[in-house]
């Protein structure tokens, strides 16, 4: 585990909101062909990732997006919430999308 001390992991506060909020959609930011780190398959924390949507008995599925699209996510004016961890596992980083609820 890449952890700073005294600071939450992604895997943390993936579980704490998944117990609070219904998901609808789950983005990872995807890693391009041309890095050095592609080569190597999935991260590991991705696996982690579905074994947590497992868990809360979510049938949803990672999707990578490519990291300007993901940025353009994060900007949206539809975004409300970034939490921010200490880890530091590579490629980490996760998007959340929660539909309307009325």
């Amino acid at each position: 585990m890449n952890l700073m001390p005294g600071l939450i992991t992604c895997e943390q506060a993936l579980r704490a909101v998944l117990s609070a909020v219904p998901i609808d959609q789950v983005n990872t930011m995807g890693i391009p062909a041309d890095d050095p780190y592609a080569k190597f398959g999935e991260p590991p924390v991705w696996a982690e990732y579905q074994k947590i949507l497992k868990e809360a008995g979510l049938a949803l599925k990672l999707e990578p997006i490519l990291k300007h699209e993901f940025y353009k996510a994060v900007e949206s004016l539809d975004h409300v919430l970034t939490i921010q961890t200490g880890d530091q596992a590579l490629w980490a980083n996760v998007l959340l999308t929660i539909g309307c609820r009325t």
